[in-house]
This record gives C-alpha cells, structure tokens and sequence, in this order.
C-alpha cells in the first residue's frame, strides 16, 4: 500500500486517534506525578513520586499483557473501550484525590488502561492491512506521538494559570469520549499476506 492510501483509510484513522487519549493521559500524569503528590502535601512527596511511578510501570506491563492475551480473541473494539474507560476512570480518580491511596488507584488504573497503547496499534494494524505494509503503516502510526509529548506541558501550563490540573484532565476525558464513540466505526478486520 501507498502512504496515500493509507492515509485515506479509517482502518489506520480509527486506530491511531483511539490511543491519542492514553497517550495524553500517560505523559500528562506520568510527568506532572511530582507535581500532584507535592498538591496533597505528603512529607516523603519524592518517595511517593516515586513509589507510584514504580507502580505505573508494573500496571502498564499488567495492561500490556492482558491486551496481548485477548487481541486475538476479542473484538479490538472493546479493547479500545477498556483501554480508554480504565483510563477515564484514572483521570477523575487522580482529579478528586485528596489522600494517597486515592492517588494511587489512580495511576493503578491509568498504567492498566495505557498500557494498551502499543498492543492495540499492533493489533488493530497488523489485522487491517496486508503483512506487507506493517512496517509502513506503523511508522506512519508516529504522527499522533507529539500529541502524546505536549500533555506533559500542558498539563504544567494548566497548572501554572488555573493552579489545578483539573481543566486539562477534564478535556483528557472529553477526548476519550469521542474517541469511545469514534472507534464503534472500526473496520472489521482485513489482512492479507
């Protein structure tokens, strides 16, 4: 396949959109974790930060695990939608936590619902388009990655003007909103060799 042909197709359109939220949400949290454990005014913010960071990852290797498990067997669509529901459900958790432990289901749930990111572009691409055009079509994948990378400073943005991070987690759970109603469009799946 052309790159302008996969460009013209909601088989890669879907898939690529639907993991923007998870990877905005990740790098909005993930990066301003400092930031929201300093907010609840914990003695050892640094070995909190730190402890939940450790905990993200563990989560985010659970997450990825479990996608890869069912891919094969479940409709990606739903995958989409636990993924990005898992994440939702971090974002107002890590919206309203006013103790630690609330902080920490928090990002229980984020590292388990963005741990989809990479398992679902795999699994959504390699199951769309011809096993020749893999390689192509996830380079070409990358062109949400900067949206991923600028949450974080967004999210230090929001902070710096509002002193919350509230207004850019609630447009976090916006975005998934659309995205859960977007990826019901999904193609059902098409590869050939």
């Amino acid at each position: 396949m052309t790159t302008k042909d996969v460009f013209r197709s909601l088989r890669f359109w879907i898939p690529v959109v639907g993991v923007v939220p998870l990877s905005m949400s990740f790098g909005a949290i993930q990066f301003n974790l400092g930031g929201l454990v300093r907010d609840l005014g914990v003695a050892n913010d640094l070995g909190l930060t730190s402890q939940l960071t450790g905990v993200m990852v563990v989560c985010m290797m659970l997450g990825k695990l479990f996608y890869g498990a069912v891919g094969d067997r479940l409709d990606h669509r739903f995958l989409f939608w636990i993924a990005n529901g898992l994440t939702a459900i971090a974002l107002v958790l890590v919206m309203m936590a006013d103790t630690e432990e609330a902080l920490i289901f928090g990002i229980i749930f984020l590292g388990l619902g963005t741990g989809g990111i990479l398992p679902l572009l795999a699994l959504t691409i390699s199951s769309r388009f011809p096993t020749a055009s893999f390689g192509r079509v996830m380079g070409l994948s990358a062109i949400t990655i900067p949206m991923g990378a600028f949450s974080p400073v967004l999210a230090g943005w929001s902070y710096d003007v509002f002193g919350t991070y509230v207004y850019l987690l609630t447009g976090l759970l916006l975005v998934i909103a659309l995205v859960v109603l977007m990826v019901r469009w999904l193609p059902k799946t098409s590869a050939t060799s």
